[in-house]
């Protein structure tokens, strides 16, 4: 009788054995749970246009082609202290960057990200007929 015991309960660890195997080896294929996902990062516009100082530090970007206004916050990441955007007053400029919602004069306001020197002069508007 306890040789039958003893297989009985050497059969019935392999088993137990085995299924732990099993299950972990199956959690293995699957692999890790998907990842929650996070939230979604602002979208970067570009705007194209002429710089001009509308205020004590304050600068907006006129868009040549459909006349839309842009307030431009530059940090000192974005233009470094010494190339302020005072110096590219009056140049055509490419800004990259997120909106912050509406700044006074009906001007949207955009937060820099990147700023590309396109000319140190503005085009002119075509002529109106």
């Amino acid at each position: 009788m306890r040789k039958g015991f003893h297989l009985l309960t050497v059969v019935g660890l392999l088993a137990a054995g085995s299924m732990l195997l099993s299950v972990r080896a199956h959690a293995a294929l699957q692999g890790p749970p998907p990842a929650q996902p996070g939230p979604a990062a602002p979208r970067t516009y570009v705007v194209l246009g002429c710089l001009a100082r509308t205020g004590n530090n304050v600068y907006t970007l006129k868009d040549f082609r459909d006349g839309s206004l842009y307030q431009i916050d530059a940090s000192a990441q974005v233009v470094a202290p010494s190339d302020s955007l005072a110096w590219h007053e009056g140049h055509e400029l490419e800004i990259h960057g997120t909106f912050e919602g509406a700044a006074a004069g009906g001007a949207l306001r955009m937060k820099a990200t990147q700023i590309i020197y396109i000319s140190r002069t503005c085009p002119t508007p075509p002529a109106q007929k």
